[in-house]
């Protein structure tokens, strides 16, 4: 899928189906024009680093600039420690980190108004290390491999082959309480498990640390929040 994105966003000059596209999702005032081309760069830097990093399957000791797609979250222990905001921290049993994971979209309970199929963290902690230069301990980020999180109710409804309408598995116990909510935005009708599979995980991987960094003042950041 990222080498058909690059693929379209190379023509010159767009096909109808792209230009509508890329007015629909990269151009967010009328009257921008549609070719500007050099406003796509970031896009296209994305789809070339999802493509670089992240297209040969990985076994054994995994890089921290792969990612690794999860199918449940039994990983994810609940501590008696709580955020700022006085939200349950979980613990990260594979990375030794915490994360306010009750509070993702994904988790049944956090459900108001807004549905996840995934979430995506650039996971890391901070670690104590001795600097030999200044004779001092220093934090510093230890990082892992970027996590895809596939949400549990997404899984079952892709494990049914049968269900293919959004309304066909809201009736079913699986999406009963989750898909409906979905279904109120129009976002599952007519779409199948299966194609949206594909469709899910690159845009999470838009998310990851390898495919895009850059700087912002001062401040060093890795992965995206959308592909604008």
């Amino acid at each position: 899928m990222a080498d058909s994105g690059l693929n379209h966003l190379n023509q010159d000059p767009y096909d109808q189906n792209t230009a509508d596209l890329v007015q629909r999702l990269f151009l967010a005032k009328d009257g921008q024009d549609v070719n500007d081309r050099p406003r796509m760069e970031k896009v296209k830097s994305i789809f070339r680093s999802i493509r670089r990093n992240y297209r040969t399957e990985v076994f054994g000791d995994v890089h921290i600039h792969d990612v690794v797609i999860y199918c449940d979250d039994s990983r994810w222990v609940k501590t008696d420690k709580r955020d700022l905001l006085g939200r349950p921290l979980f613990r990260d049993t594979i990375t030794g980190s915490l994360i306010v994971y009750n509070n993702q979209q994904c988790h049944e309970a956090s459900l108001v108004g807004k549905v996840a199929l995934a979430v995506t963290w650039n996971a890391f902690k901070n670690v104590q290390s001795y600097n030999p230069q200044t004779g001092v301990s220093e934090t510093r980020p230890q990082e892992f491999p970027t996590q895809i999180q596939l949400c549990a109710w997404f899984i079952d409804w892709i494990k049914s082959k049968e269900y293919k309408l959004g309304d066909q598995v809201a009736r079913t116990r699986i999406g009963r309480k989750v898909v409906k909510k979905a279904e109120g935005n129009k976002f599952l009708r007519q779409i199948d498990a299966f194609s949206l599979l594909d469709k899910v995980l690159l845009h999470e991987m838009t998310h990851g640390k390898a495919a895009w960094f850059g700087y912002a003042g001062k401040y060093y950041y890795k992965g995206t929040d959308d592909a604008r």
